[in-house]
C-alpha cells in the first residue's frame, strides 16, 4: 500500500509539474505575441520573438522555427555582435530537438565565430558549450569537451 501510495504522490508532483510548464509556456506566448503589435524597436521585437521561440521550442518545435528566422534577421539588422550569438543558439537548439545534428554544427560553428567576434568570455564559452552538447548528443565524445 505504502509503495501505491508513493507512486500516487510522484505522478501527482509531475503531471502537476507538467500542466505548471505549459501554463507558463502559454503565458509567455501570449504576452510576447500581444507585446510585438506595440514594439517599437528591432531590439525589443528580437526579445519578444526570442520569447515566443522559448515558449514552443519544447512543445511544438515547427512553430518555434519562424520565430528564430524572426530573431536571426533582427539580430543582422541590429549589426550588434552579441545579437547574433543568441539567435544561432535558438537555431542549434531547434536543429537538435529536431534531429539535424550536421546543421546543429553548422549553426554552432557560425554561433562560435559571432562569440569569439563579441570577446566575451561568457558568449565564447556558451558557445562552445552548444558545440559540445551536438557532439556529445551525437555520440562524438572525442569531440565534446566535456
Amino acid at each position: 500500500m505504502k509503495r501505491k501510495s508513493l507512486w500516487l504522490i510522484i505522478f501527482t508532483i509531475l503531471w502537476g509539474s507538467s500542466i505548471a510548464q505549459k501554463d507558463w509556456a502559454e503565458k509567455l506566448r501570449r504576452s510576447a505575441m500581444e507585446g510585438l503589435k506595440s514594439a517599437k524597436n528591432d531590439q525589443a521585437r528580437l526579445d519578444l520573438n526570442s520569447d515566443i521561440f522559448a515558449s514552443y521550442i519544447w512543445s511544438y518545435p515547427d512553430s518555434a522555427l519562424p520565430y528564430a528566422h524572426q530573431v536571426m534577421l533582427l539580430a543582422q539588422r541590429l549589426k550588434s555582435d552579441e545579437a547574433p550569438v543568441g539567435a544561432y543558439g535558438q537555431m542549434i537548439t531547434f536543429s537538435e530537438i529536431t534531429g539535424n545534428s550536421p546543421q546543429a554544427l553548422r549553426y554552432g560553428f557560425e554561433g562560435l565565430k559571432a562569440a569569439e567576434r563579441t570577446k566575451n568570455f561568457l558568449s565564447i564559452m556558451f558557445a562552445y558549450a552548444a558545440l559540445s552538447r551536438v557532439y556529445n548528443y551525437q555520440g562524438d565524445h572525442s569531440r565534446a569537451i566535456l
